[in-house]
């Protein structure tokens, strides 16, 4: 069984049937998506990772798994075949390998002159959860949208005696007041965690330990680490989110304010 929040899928749970239909050993597991909503992790009570699913852009890769833990949902609206290989997604059938339907599109040359492609060859930006047309996904066009308000300064403003070039696209000197109401255009609730927990803006968050040999490098450190992430917030649509960041930190070095990430519940 699988939990959703919208289109969010937030947790699955798999249970064991006795000769009366009583539920037995059921064993909850809680899924971190992407910002497509593709799951992409799922971990126990205690933040251990049991399933994690690592591809490239059209979803090639195949899925890590402790002990007998299956995840089989994969992009929006796709659901994984072992046997095929490939992903179930309602009227037709993708290959992760091809990046392409196994199916035409069923309107033909209506919905373009390629109809086998996926997404329109945008899969970064564009789901598709019935198989028959592309949904782009409403993220930031600018870098500057993703910067907490918290720390965003118009473009042009000096920080800290550099210049905040206004190179970014969409990105022009303007007063504080445009500002706000051009990239927060309504209020939007605190972020909360599935468990209650209340994340502001611009919290750092860690993923549970990889670990990793002592004198095996990944990322540019030796060793077991954690991937960093800091809480954000569309303020289109209020959709709180985990962005990564580009580092990753031993356990003696996280901050003490750092948190476990854990799925928002908006």
């Amino acid at each position: 069984y699988y939990l959703w929040l919208d289109s969010l899928p937030l947790a699955t749970i798999d249970a064991d049937y006795d000769a009366q239909g009583k539920v037995g050993n059921p064993t909850l597991l809680y899924l971190h998506g992407d910002h497509l909503d593709t799951p992409r992790l799922a971990t126990d009570a205690s933040g251990q990772i049991a399933w994690q699913w690592q591809s490239d852009a059209f979803g090639r890769g195949e899925a890590l798994s402790q002990g007998s833990t299956r995840v089989n949902l994969r992009f929006p609206g796709q659901y994984y075949d072992a046997e095929s290989g490939l992903h179930y997604n309602y009227f037709r059938d993708y290959d992760p390998e091809t990046g392409r339907y196994v199916e035409s599109d069923p309107i033909g040359l209506s919905g373009g002159v390629n109809t086998y492609g996926y997404v329109q060859g945008a899969p970064l930006n564009r789901i598709d959860p019935l198989g028959l047309a592309a949904i782009e996904i409403d993220i930031p066009k600018s870098a500057y949208d993703w910067i907490p308000e918290n720390i965003r300064l118009p473009a042009g403003r000096l920080l800290g005696g550099a210049l905040l070039v206004a190179s970014i696209s969409g990105a022009t000197p303007q007063a504080d007041s445009d500002t706000k109401e051009q990239n927060c255009p309504k209020d939007c609730p605190p972020c909360k965690t599935i468990s209650g927990r209340i994340i502001p803006v611009g919290t750092l968050g860690y993923r549970p330990l990889d670990i990793i040999p002592d004198d095996e490098m990944q990322h540019g450190v030796y060793g077991s680490h954690h991937n960093m992430f800091v809480a954000n917030q569309n303020p289109n649509n209020c959709r709180c989110f985990w962005q990564k960041k580009n580092y990753v930190l031993k356990p003696e070095q996280l901050p003490k304010n750092a948190v476990p990430v854990e799925p928002f519940i908006n």
